[in-house]
Parts: structure tokens; C-alpha cells; sequence
């Protein structure tokens, strides 16, 4: 009876271990039902980093954006808009050309076939391209810029395109577009033009002036440089001349007497009344941060007349590189040195009535490097051992 009873206990102590085991199983499939795997409280959570992507995680933010950045074209917003992100289509914005006193901008030889235009509103700034613009249209991709070698830009205040006519880069002094004077005094400096003075270095044309006792042509001179003059050049009405230049003197703080030139003269007759054109004159002596711009004319009476600014570019101009531009127009010519409108003539007294002689093509243009004379007194420190360059990276004309 005994062995019975316990046989009776042990069977029990089975069924209710199983009886228990599959409470737990039942327990346990009910917890990991998916239909109660979220719990309400995780649904405010969730509303919360919608409406404040700030509090999210990097990643959950950028899943919560109300929508994916795509490329496309550049949208002009509206002065109310509050937000102005950029698109992926977005050209960045064209470097500035260089202002007075700024370093050498990079690339200025190099064609841009395509020059951007800016539309502003109060919120933001957009730019973009002709081909951009088309391009997003279609719903395409930006294609890809090729430059196109007969088109150049100058930077003007309507930033337009020109197609270059006549361009010397100076890679070499070639005889057959320039000649060098040699053994001649020119103008009104003290110098001796020597053919030794003009020279190419590093793509540009470098003319040297020194102290040196020479004998000249016309006498004695104590100081040598170099001008030359071209055989090819033709600048017309409808076309704008450009060209970038640096003044170096030997001594910064005493470099009075210099006078560097880029000029044309009696293209149309005898001087002044063929006309003379001043494209850039900088005189050290008493205006060494106001380069001139003039030009030269016969008045009926026979006289000289001179059309003239000196403009001041708050620095000296041997201070660094500038580019200089002239717009020439019928009976119009405006000078713009480093993006900034310097000096505009639109008439003149002149003898043939006008806008004669400025209504031709000019056919002269001379570059050189004065010292003394009627620019002012010469420092001799302005030279020193070694002499005071002018250069010249390039020379354009090209059709407005």
C-alpha cells in the first residue's frame, strides 16, 4: 500500500509539472505576438521627432526631411520665402573678378564659354547659366562645360561674352607683330629705347629700365629702357581692347619718375590732330595711385585739347597686377581698370568735327616705360642695381 501511495505521489508531482510547463509556453507565445510588439507609448515618440527633427538622431532626421534633395535647376525664391537650400544643380558662384589691390586672379587667359547671370531677391542669391537653366527644363543633368577657344571673357558690367579678334599672350617677343625700338628716344622721358630692354619672361613682356650711361641717337642719357610697337593691331569701333599689367620698381617707397604706358597715336593724320588714345599712363612722381586715362585732340583753332582722368585706386598701382579695358563705341570710349568704371569720353571739340578721329580703326599701339622728363623728376632708387620692370601677361581686342 505504501509503495502504491508513493507511486500516486510521484504521478501527480509529474502532471502538475507538466500541467505548469504549459502555462509557461502559452505565457511566453502570448508576450511575442506581433500584434502587441508596439506599445501606445512609443507612438507620441515617434509624432515628436516629426515635428522637431532637431531632437532626432542624424540619421533619423534625415529620414523625417519632408523630402529627398534631387537634382534640379536653381529656384529664384520669393522675397517671402524663409529657407533657400541649394540644389544639387546649383553652379557655385563665379569668383569676382579682381578688385584694386587683390592678388592675381587665376586662369584670366583661360576661355569661359559660359558667363553667369545672378537674379537676387531680399532672401537669397541664385546663379545660373543659360544651359543650366534649359537643361533643368528638360528634367536632364547638367552637361558638362567645354570651353570653346574664340571666346573670351572680359569682365564688363554686363558681363557679356566677346569673341577675341587680335591677342598676343607673349610667350615669345615675335618680330613679325612687334617692333622693338632700338637707339631712339621717344616721348617725353629721359631714357634711350634699347632693343636688350624688351624682353619675354614666364608668358609676359617685361621692358626694363636702368641706370646705365649710354650713348643715344639724340644724345647722352644716363638711364636705358624699352618700348615697342605693333605691326598687326587693329581696333575698331564695336570692340573693347583689354590687357593686365604690373609696375615694378626697384624701390617701393622711392619710386618717383616712372611712366609706364599702353597708348595709340596719329591713326587718323598728323598728331594730335590724327588723335592720340592714353589706354593707361601711371605717373610715380606725383600721382603714383591714380593711373590716367586721356585722350588727345586738335580744336578747330589748331590747339591741343586733352580729355583726361586721373583715378585713384586707393593704393599704388605698383602695389600689384590690374587689368585694364577700353571700350571703344563711335564717338564713345570708356576705360574700366579692375571692374570699376574709371573714365568715359563721348565728345570733344575736335578739328574734323565729332566723333572724328574716334569713329575709325586705330592701327598704332605702343607700350613702354618712361623714366624722368615731363612725367616728374627721376629717383634713382626707383631704378637701383637691377632696374624697374613693366609687364604686360596679355594684350586682347575683341568684339563688343
Amino acid at each position: 500500500m505504501g509503495v502504491l501511495i508513493d507511486r500516486y505521489q510521484q504521478q501527480l508531482r509529474f502532471g502538475l509539472v507538466a500541467i505548469f510547463s504549459v502555462l509557461v509556453v502559452f505565457a511566453l507565445a502570448r508576450i511575442n505576438s506581433p500584434d502587441d510588439s508596439v506599445s501606445m507609448a512609443d507612438e507620441p515618440m515617434t509624432e515628436d521627432l516629426a515635428a522637431n527633427p532637431a531632437t532626432a538622431t542624424i540619421g533619423e532626421a534625415a529620414e523625417l526631411s519632408q523630402a529627398p534633395r534631387t537634382p534640379a535647376a536653381p529656384t529664384t525664391l520669393s522675397s517671402d520665402t524663409q529657407q533657400s537650400p541649394r540644389s544639387a544643380a546649383t553652379t557655385p558662384e563665379p569668383s569676382q573678378p579682381s578688385d584694386s589691390g587683390a592678388s592675381r586672379p587665376t586662369d584670366t587667359n583661360t576661355p569661359l564659354p559660359n558667363i553667369p547671370t545672378t537674379t537676387t531677391s531680399s532672401a537669397t542669391t541664385t546663379t545660373t547659366t543659360t544651359q543650366e537653366q534649359q537643361t533643368a527644363d528638360s528634367g536632364a543633368d547638367r552637361p558638362t562645360e567645354t570651353e570653346t577657344p574664340a571666346t573670351i571673357n572680359l569682365r564688363s558690367n554686363t558681363e557679356n561674352e566677346f569673341t577675341t579678334t587680335w591677342r598676343d599672350d607673349f610667350k615669345t617677343l615675335d618680330t613679325s607683330r612687334w617692333v622693338i625700338e632700338n637707339n631712339t628716344n621717344v616721348g617725353g622721358g629721359n631714357e634711350c629705347y634699347l632693343a636688350r630692354n624688351a624682353t619675354t619672361r614666364n608668358g609676359n613682356l617685361v621692358l626694363t629700365a636702368k641706370n646705365e650711361d649710354v650713348t643715344c641717337r639724340d644724345g647722352d642719357r644716363s638711364q636705358t629702357s624699352a618700348m615697342i610697337r605693333s605691326r598687326d593691331f587693329t581696333f575698331s569701333p564695336g570692340q573693347v581692347l583689354e590687357f593686365r599689367a604690373k609696375l615694378t620698381p626697384a624701390d617701393h617707397n622711392n619710386q618717383a619718375g616712372l611712366n609706364p604706358a599702353v597708348w595709340s597715336a596719329a591713326w587718323a593724320g598728323s598728331w594730335p590732330l590724327g588723335g592720340e588714345a592714353n589706354y593707361l599712363e601711371v605717373a610715380t612722381s606725383n600721382r603714383p595711385a591714380s593711373p590716367l586715362f586721356a585722350v588727345h585732340t586738335q580744336n578747330p583753332a589748331g590747339v591741343r585739347e586733352i580729355d583726361y582722368k586721373f583715378f585713384g585706386i586707393g593704393e599704388n598701382f605698383s602695389n600689384d597686377w590690374h587689368t585694364i579695358r577700353v571700350e571703344y563705341r563711335t564717338g564713345d570710349l570708356r576705360w574700366f581698370i579692375d571692374g570699376d568704371l574709371a573714365h568715359t569720353v563721348t565728345n570733344a571739340n575736335t578739328a574734323q568735327g565729332w566723333p572724328a578721329p574716334f569713329d575709325q580703326t586705330i592701327r598704332d599701339l605702343r607700350i613702354n616705360l618712361a623714366v624722368g622728363g615731363q612725367s616728374g623728376a627721376l629717383d634713382p632708387e626707383a631704378l637701383g642695381a637691377d632696374g624697374a620692370t613693366f609687364e604686360i601677361e596679355y594684350i586682347q581686342v575683341a568684339n563688343l
